[in-house]
């Protein structure tokens, strides 16, 4: 099946599925065997193709899973292979995370206590992928593909120098965007590197961390920086990630020193405040 440009949007509501994946992947073709077996017709994506080869970050970041393929149906990420085949053999190919809860678990046997079903589904839902915090999502994630541009934008005024923060500042002002999502961005560019200019450095998860409030904290770390800053140098960096390994700990932010590394687990801003203030003062 082809492809087309809009094909990539991830998680597409408006597709009954999409298949990321590649032909030397036997269970990319297994779960495109399976949808058509379970009548879905699905749109498949090529990871091999050079157009599409950037797409494999973003969905490493988008939904925490790091093989192939990667399964969504009407929107919803469902897994791998396993995951999907799961689905179909109880019957819960398309449907709610709720709706999965009574698949489950007969009326007579559902819990009643209030929200307990929704809190199943969500469980269910999010059964694939690197362990999360326990504590609920309280941001949206902002769409990658907006990232990405964002991030090639950046790599197009780099022209083989060093990369800045200035830089970044500029395509920000240039682009009308946030600082912290252009930060963001450059984080899913294996090739940009931000250039050091002192001892200390905050590296910020920007991946799935998003959905903790970790572009939250990378904005007020942007502006301790300028406050910091003035007209001389600056005494700490910050290098924005694609993921840490501590989506337990999210927001994840690392600190790392001349004297080593520190992790700053579930970071609130006074903590990082506090961070600065110990590890840059003077």
């Amino acid at each position: 099946m082809t492809t087309s440009r809009d094909s990539t949007l991830l998680g597409d509501p408006d597709r009954e599925a999409q298949v990321y994946g590649t032909g030397a992947c036997p269970y990319t073709g297994r779960a495109r065997r399976l949808l058509r077996e379970q009548g879905l017709d699905h749109v498949y994506i090529d990871l091999d193709e050079p157009q599409h080869r950037r797409l494999e970050a973003l969905l490493q970041t988008h939904t925490g899973q790091r093989t192939v393929p990667w399964v969504f149906v009407r929107g919803r990420f469902v897994g791998g292979y396993d995951e999907l085949d799961q689905e179909a053999r109880l019957g819960q190919l398309g449907t709610s995370p709720a709706d999965r809860v009574a698949v489950l678990a007969p009326p007579s046997e559902t819990p009643t206590r209030p929200g307990r079903e929704v809190e199943l589904g969500e469980a269910l839902a999010a059964s694939s992928g690197r362990k999360r915090p326990s504590r609920p999502e309280t941001h949206q994630l902002v769409d990658p593909m907006k990232l990405m541009e964002l991030g090639l934008t950046v790599e197009g005024e780099t022209e083989g120098e060093p990369l800045t923060l200035a830089l970044i500042e500029e395509v920000a002002g240039d682009e009308g965007a946030p600082l912290q999502l252009v930060m963001a961005g450059v984080a899913l560019m294996d090739e940009l590197e931000l250039e050091r200019e002192s001892d200390v450095c905050f590296r910020v998860c920007t991946g799935r961390c998003q959905s903790w409030g970790a572009l939250d904290r990378l904005e007020h770390l942007l502006s301790l920086r300028q406050d910091d800053r003035g007209d001389g140098k600056p005494s700490f960096d910050i290098e924005p990630v694609e993921c840490l390994d501590r989506c337990d700990r999210a927001p994840a932010v690392v600190v790392v020193t001349e004297d080593g590394i520190a992790g700053l687990d579930a970071a609130r801003d006074e903590d990082l405040s506090a961070a600065v203030e110990q590890l840059c003062e003077g």
